[in-house]
């Protein structure tokens, strides 16, 4: 019998959950693959992300 048979995969999900709240951010995106599965999931809100400050920054520019 291997060390990890006894393993589940609730018990891998909950440890996998513990390990990466250690990480941050930056750290996850090193991962390989990680950063482009991410941006094409999260596409449409970084591109209203950057629309939303662009409209930020004109409003205050014009404020000035």
């Amino acid at each position: 019998m291997g060390k990890y048979d006894d393993m589940t995969q609730e018990d891998f999900k909950k440890h996998l959950h513990r390990v990466l709240a250690d990480q941050s951010a930056n750290d996850m995106l090193l991962v390989p693959g990680v950063y482009e599965i991410l941006a094409e999931h999260f596409n449409n809100a970084v591109l209203e992300s950057w629309e939303a400050e662009r409209e930020i920054e004109k409003e205050l520019r014009e404020m000035t």
